[in-house]
């Protein structure tokens, strides 16, 4: 009760007082001392009882509010006698366990415990409580239901009682964050296949064997226009097919990595050379067969490099990066094979690297010129016009011929520029020759297909011609047959190009995608007769007969038609007799400088 000291305080003064009254006078009187000595009693009674009340009151409000605290708290708190016996348990405790207070009161601490961590428990535990009176780790709890559980758990020995108490937090959502955070470490969060990581740790593995293996880095083709196409969902699950059909070679010796966007890795081990290459062409026919997601049919091809251990590298980064240059130099090949990495493809791609710097120099440098071949009447004998053919020198690499660094220009971007230059070199060469007072002909200047696809080249072009206040009759741009495949890409350029008053020859006709639908359909002045028909005229009657049939289609459709590479009179005359009118080659003139030019024909 609330008031109990203080009612006991009154109350005995009161009953001590009556009876000792009544023991010594032998009956109850109250005289007025009396009753002042019982009153002052009470009082003193009084108050003794009330500090009695607030020390009692204190004590079971600490109490409360500690019980209350053990109930709020999310951990398991449970207090064992010395015996190892429950002796007291918070809800959190049960609640983790399954458990009723009465299936567990009284019980050995062992009930929530597994069979391993017991003995964990009777050994390693109890030693530090001996010796240090307290524990901290992991365990696995045990519920009623015999499930499982990961909790890091506290134990403390009770010095004046001899038992212990223990504080059991259940770390089920932290384990598996770790193993969240962990997975996405070790695996591609897409396809979670082991990444980057995880190879570099097997490969070292494999080093420490002392097997030998290869990495093979594999990259799709054209991903990025499938995935802008079609749409990133549709990339996601053609990169989670490509993936399912990698695992289908998985095994004991070949592994299976994901590097992040179409990038895939193949581990394989204790292998021989020859079995790589098999190997390499049967994972890319795999990755050929068409894929079919929501609805659309995809067929995608893939690039390879390989790299050999201890062949090529004992260095796990380097192995990878140097597969990494084969798989480039795959795509360089034309895509869709695999190359095994060499000591001169390495030589190779460091030099075309190497190049590509020089390059972008190349114009600030003045290391680009243009040579100009004459172009004759063959039955007049008699110069009437000129190609303009771009040489570059290099001081590191000396003179480099175009066929290699025409497609570097291309593949860099640098065409742009370089072609830009071309066209106003050779306008501003032909103002020159107009102000000097030669004879006007026509100059030739080669074009890429790259250039063509310039939304704005038409109007550059034009303003150019302007600005050098050239007869655009006068100048010709020479295009590959190979637009042809592109023709309705860039057939309105061809269409500006030639509003504007500027010929358009198509160059080595005979020798790719000849259509005589698309030649009819394109704005084409010239055709030019590629020379591998004209070197071997003398001796092969079917090179004659091709040669004759181009100059019918061209007179056919009133194209003017140029044949390339003569070399001898003998060249000269079946060309006469075929009455082949414009030809150029070595016979007349090798490409000239504008100043030898001038010298041998201009003046």
């Amino acid at each position: 009760m609330k008031y109990t000291g203080r009612i006991v305080g009154v109350f005995f003064p009161i009953l001590f007082n009556v009876i000792y009254i009544f023991v010594r006078d032998g009956s109850v009187s109250f005289g007025y001392e009396r009753l002042l000595s019982i009153f002052l009693n009470v009082v003193v009674g009084y108050f003794f009882g009330l500090a009695y009340d607030k020390y009692r009151y204190s004590k079971n409000v600490s109490l409360k509010q500690f019980e209350y605290a053990l109930r709020s708290t999310t951990d398991g708190v449970a207090i064992f006698n010395r015996n190892g016996e429950l002796v007291y348990c918070n809800d959190a405790y049960l609640h983790n366990l399954g458990y009723k207070y009465e299936e567990v009161i009284k019980k050995s601490w062992s009930i929530g415990y597994q069979v391993d961590d017991i003995a964990v428990v009777e050994g390693k535990v109890l030693e530090s409580l001996r010796r240090v009176g307290n524990w901290k780790g992991e365990l696995f709890g045990v519920r009623k239901d015999k499930t499982t559980f990961p909790q890091e758990v506290t134990i403390s020995t009770i010095k004046e009682t001899g038992g212990f108490v223990t504080v059991a937090r259940d770390i089920t959502e932290k384990k598996n964050t770790e193993r969240y955070i962990k997975q996405l470490a070790n695996h591609n969060e897409l396809t979670n296949l082991p990444n980057r990581r995880m190879l570099i740790k097997n490969v070292k593995k494999c080093m420490e064997a002392e097997q030998h293996f290869a990495i093979l880095f594999m990259d799709l083709d054209r991903f990025k226009m499938t995935n802008d196409t079609l749409g990133h969902a549709t990339g996601d699950e053609l990169l989670l097919q490509v993936a399912k059909r990698l695992l289908s070679f998985k095994s004991d010796f070949i592994s299976v990595f994901h590097f992040g966007g179409d990038e895939f890795l193949l581990l394989v081990q204790d292998c021989s050379k020859e079995f790589v290459k098999v190997f390499a062409n049967e994972v890319i026919d795999a990755i050929n067969e068409k894929y079919v997601i929501v609805g659309n049919e995809i067929v995608i091809t893939a690039s390879i490099g390989i790299s050999i251990y201890p062949e090529n590298s004992d260095n796990p980064e380097e192995l990878i990066n140097i597969a990494d240059t084969a798989m480039y130099y795959a795509k360089l090949k034309g895509k869709n094979n695999y190359q095994l990495y060499t000591v001169e493809l390495k030589e190779k791609l460091e030099r075309k690297m190497h190049m590509e710097t020089e390059l972008r120099n190349a114009i600030l440098h003045n290391e680009l010129s243009l040579h100009y071949q004459p172009k004759f009447n063959l039955c007049a004998n008699e110069m009437i016009g000129m190609e303009a053919l771009l040489r570059w020198e290099n001081e590191k690499f000396g003179k480099i011929p175009p066929t290699e660094f025409i497609p570097l220009a291309e593949e860099t971007g640098l065409i742009h520029s370089i072609g830009d230059w071309v066209i106003l070199q050779a306008l501003e060469q032909m103002w020159e020759w107009k102000r000097k007072g030669y004879r006007s002909m026509k100059v030739s200047v080669n074009l890429s297909l790259v250039q063509l696809r310039e939304l704005d080249f038409g109007k550059k072009l034009a303003k150019a011609i302007e600005a050098y206040d050239v007869d655009p009759k006068l100048f010709e741009l020479e295009i590959t047959e190979s637009v042809m495949e592109n023709v309705e890409e860039i057939l309105p350029t061809l269409e500006e190009i030639k509003s504007i008053g500027v010929g358009i020859s198509i160059d080595d006709f005979g020798t790719g995608f000849s259509s005589l639908s698309y030649l009819k359909s394109l704005p084409v002045d010239t055709i030019k007769i590629d020379r591998s028909f004209i070197l071997d005229l003398i001796h092969n009657k079917d090179d004659e007969a091709i040669v004759k049939s181009i100059l019918d289609i061209g007179n056919n459709l009133n194209l003017s038609v140029v044949a390339e590479g003569i070399e001898t009179e003998e060249h000269l005359h079946i060309l006469n007799e075929l009455e082949c009118p414009i030809g150029q080659g070595y016979y007349f003139s090798k490409p000239l400088s504008a100043i030898e030019l001038e010298e041998k024909f201009l003046k």
